[in-house]
């Protein structure tokens, strides 16, 4: 019996262990904001392009959100996980061409300081939804995946399939990768965005 009582500690141990070492990272509010050629080739990835100023909205991946409300909390009754009704979150994605080209995308996003493991301290990121691999949806995240396939650095088959990265003159960066996703509910492959930036809080 005392075994018993030694082997079910043990394993709690490394379970709680185990949970632990993981940690999703946190949400926070803050702007990242492109400039120069850099800001005219993100807006392009997106289909921001013209001589107007043009903007679009992206709702965030179901964990983003998830960790936007547990940064917020703005239900009337609290919630205890995202099955009770977790609000949808989005970005918003302005593109100004001139005197000087800006792209700005705010307000939402994961300080990947936070995570575990790999944490990566002045690293942001956020998540599409999980997209129908047969990308027939007419909305933003579908269209810069068909804007990537079209491209000649897509690579069929791969971990991910498409990388794109630009950097401003003052040093901020910001990449979107595309991966494969499984669409459990609906049981069909897919694909989810990530979009990542290396910038300073503005």
């Amino acid at each position: 019996m005392q075994i018993r009582r030694l082997w079910a500690c043990l394993l709690t141990a490394f379970t709680a262990t185990a949970v632990c070492a993981a940690r999703f990272p946190n949400a926070v509010e803050k702007q990242v904001l492109l400039s120069g050629p850099a800001a005219v080739q993100v807006a392009a990835w997106f289909g921001l392009e013209g001589a107007a100023d043009s903007s679009l909205s992206l709702p965030l991946g179901r964990g983003d959100a998830w960790a936007v409300y547990l940064l917020k909390r703005d239900t009337a009754r609290e919630l205890s996980n995202d099955n009770e009704g977790s609000p949808p979150r989005f970005n918003a994605v302005v593109f100004s061409p001139a005197p000087n080209p800006s792209l700005s995308i705010s307000p939402y996003w994961l300080d990947l300081a936070t995570r575990a493991p790999k944490p990566q301290a002045g690293y942001f990121s956020f998540s599409s939804p999980i997209l129908s691999g047969g990308l027939e949806q007419d909305e933003p995240w579908s269209r810069l995946v068909r804007r990537f396939k079209a491209g000649p650095d897509w690579r069929d088959g791969g971990a991910a399939p498409a990388r794109r990265c630009a950097a401003d003159e003052a040093g901020v960066e910001l990449c979107v990768e595309l991966f494969p996703a499984k669409d459990y509910a609906n049981n069909r492959d897919g694909y989810q965005v990530v979009v990542t930036a290396h910038a300073a809080s503005r």
